[in-house]
């Protein structure tokens, strides 16, 4: 249901200028984009189904309308192998430079630092799946997105710096949203949605907000398999909690929230100070 479809409104204040009054327009947001891209995620569904070859006989012949004989080739399989090398095949190899080629020592000893790191970086192993998987997603529905997360480590006392460190991790589609606009530069909000346990909202929220967030995720295989089983399979081992994290550029500032809850469960400044503010460059898109 589109919560925004009969709403006009001129200033956040039509909202409320509080926490829930962000709370209610960031749904909205999120409900908007959840209605206009439903027709592109049941598409993007069936042609998964149809690469990893699991179109029936059936399917295909009511989609065509001719007598679908039982041996089939996989011609799209067979197109996107041949398109997934010249888009993407390996690792790539960083190299950094100076902008100018003057006589600068020190420059020169940050180029080859800022080199050598960004080498150790790209060899870690979850660096070359996370590349194919957003060029397959480019092929296959048109977008690809990846992000970078930041991750500082603190000691017991959580009072000093112990490590930091800075992650790519690939975005599934069906995981990010975006606001409205023409061109990329327009658009001034975009989330990451994400899947917490009990313990894990806990853990990041607290006690009281962490029990406040109503368990709402259930894997669609394992619904699928109950029906099937006429309800006698047991419950999951651990039911999620759905979390939207929003990156407003607007404001400056990342909020965290949960359809189930009324209000922002967190929100901090500006964590990373990156131009263009988001911590996604544009997505690969198709057109």
């Amino acid at each position: 249901m589109n919560e925004g479809a009969d709403i006009a409104v001129e200033e956040q204040k039509d909202f409320g200028l509080d926490a829930e009054g962000w709370a209610k327009r960031y749904k909205i947001e999120i409900s908007l984009y959840e209605d206009d891209s439903r027709d592109w995620k049941r598409q993007c569904a069936q042609i998964l189904k149809r690469y990893l070859n699991r179109y029936s006989i059936s399917e295909a012949a009511a989609d065509t309308g001719a007598d679908v004989r039982t041996a089939r080739v996989n011609i799209l399989w067979s197109n996107v192998q041949t398109l997934q090398p010249s888009l993407y095949s390996r690792t790539p190899k960083p190299e950094v430079d100076r902008k100018h080629k003057d006589k600068d020592d020190i420059g020169r000893t940050a180029a080859q630092i800022l080199e050598r790191a960004l080498v150790i970086v790209l060899q870690n192993d979850w660096v070359d799946p996370m590349f194919k998987q957003i060029r397959d997603d480019y092929i296959l529905c048109g977008r690809g997105i990846g992000r970078v997360r930041y991750i500082p480590t603190f000691d017991d006392a959580q009072e000093k710096l112990v490590n930091e460190e800075v992650k790519f991790e690939y975005v599934h589609r069906n995981d990010f949203g975006y606001g409205p606009g023409r061109t990329w530069e327009e658009v001034q909000i975009v989330w990451f949605k994400s899947y917490l346990t009990r313990d894990e909202l806990i853990e990041r929220f607290g006690e009281e907000l962490g029990r406040k967030v109503g368990l709402t995720y259930s894997d669609k295989k394992y619904e699928e398999a109950l029906e099937k089983e006429g309800g006698t399979l047991p419950q999951p081992t651990f039911q999620k909690g759905v979390v939207y994290e929003i990156w407003d550029k607007a404001r400056g500032v990342v909020s965290w929230l949960s359809p189930g809850y009324d209000q922002i469960l967190d929100e901090q400044p500006d964590p990373l100070n990156l131009d263009g503010f988001f911590p996604c460059p544009r997505p690969l898109f198709g057109t």
